[in-house]
């Protein structure tokens, strides 16, 4: 009765964890670093659960296999566990700091299984966290299995260090995902320990995964409500990731003009109609992943493919002025951009572009005086 129900929950949190898996991928619409480690956990974990399954029917003598074969499978049931902990613990790095290097500095924290992966070598001839009966072939635990789960409790314990340091810079839904995260598992170890059933550590785990990811890696509160472009966190999330990985792109600053008036003047919904069909032509004309509003009337345009953005945005000019719409016929804008290079942070590149843009609003304003005067 017992196996049964370990394999009945088993098997539904793989189905869970698989059609997790499934859902991030669809919903994925601009590249995320936190996203890509979240479905790095989902995936060990699936595979995890799905091996404790197999290995079950080993254990309970179901199925039998070569001893050799046996300790392999046992051997990598070992090696999952720190491997989703190092994970973990770099997903809740990159989302509570937003720094990637920091997270390569350490290995994604995987040095504990570094230290497994040397145990397990003396495991083989001095049974540290299990054996395998020679004359069964069944598995039994050793004196030091529950090491294993000591480290990855004391690696998940390392965020809570983080969250210490950081709480005055954190906001609180991270926080509380953090925290929720290692209640459930926690919980799971504790119906393990009081023999309750031997598989719900990691269902749980799977289930804290799902909370994640709809609290914190859904599109909610990654578009700007009235334009529907990314905000200015999920445009600063892709910048760090594009920076991080070295990848070329420009970067494109565009800015209305005189919207400030025609706020004033005509009030705010017409300035809202502005923005919402600006922000569609921004997208039809410069077709990139990344369009952000930044606030107000500025928006961004990360620009990866090779294009002539002088022409881009002189046709946007073009079509405004021959817009069917009367209103938007008097919008112009201004903008400039500045390409990547190594030797630019994120904050030296928007200070050249916003020299490039303020630049050219002075040029303007400067035509405009002499054709008057």
């Amino acid at each position: 009765m017992q196996q049964l129900l370990n394999e009945s929950i088993g098997l539904f949190s793989i189905i869970f964890l698989l059609i997790l898996l499934i859902l991030i991928n669809i919903r994925k619409e601009i590249h995320k670093f936190s996203s890509r480690l979240l479905v790095f956990v989902v995936a060990y974990l699936t595979i995890l659960i799905s091996l404790d399954v197999f290995l079950d029917l080993v254990r309970a003598g179901s199925i039998i296999l070569d001893i050799n074969v046996s300790y392999l499978f046992f051997t990598l049931e070992l090696f999952l566990p720190p491997i989703i902990a190092g994970m973990i613990v770099s997903y809740f790095d990159y989302k509570l700091l937003g720094n990637l290097s920091r997270i390569i500095k350490r290995h994604y924290y995987m040095h504990f299984l570094y230290v497994i992966i040397g145990l397990s070598f003396l495991n083989y001839f001095y049974p540290l966290f299990f054996i395998i009966n020679n004359e069964t072939g069944l598995y039994e635990r050793a004196p030091y299995y529950y090491l294993m789960f000591l480290g990855n409790y004391l690696m998940y314990g390392y965020i809570f260090l983080i969250l210490i340091k950081s709480r005055r810079f954190i906001e609180f839904k991270p926080i509380l995902m953090a925290v929720l995260f290692f209640i459930l598992p926690i919980m799971g170890s504790i119906l393990e320990m009081l023999e309750v059933t031997d598989s719900f550590t990691w269902p749980l785990m799977g289930l804290a995964c799902l909370f994640i990811y709809v609290y914190l890696e859904t599109t909610t509160g990654t578009k700007d409500f009235l334009t529907n472009l990314y905000t200015r966190q999920t445009l600063d999330d892709y910048l760090k990731f594009m920076i991080e990985k070295k990848k070329d792109f420009t970067l494109l600053m565009i800015d209305l003009d005189k919207f400030k008036n025609l706020n004033d003047e005509q009030g705010h919904h017409m300035g809202d109609l502005v923005l919402k069909e600006f922000s569609k032509m921004l997208q039809e004309t410069y077709d990139e992943k990344m369009i952000a509003r930044l606030g107000g009337d500025e928006f961004i345009v990360i620009i990866e493919k090779e294009k002539d953005i002088v022409k881009l945005s002189n046709d946007l000019q073009q079509k405004l002025k021959a817009h069917p719409r009367k209103f938007m016929k008097q919008i112009r804008f201004s903008y400039g951009y500045e390409r990547y290079i190594e030797a630019l942070t994120m904050d030296k590149l928007f200070m050249k572009v916003d020299q490039r843009l303020y630049q050219q609003k002075e040029e303007k304003k400067s035509r405009y005086y002499h054709q008057r005067y």
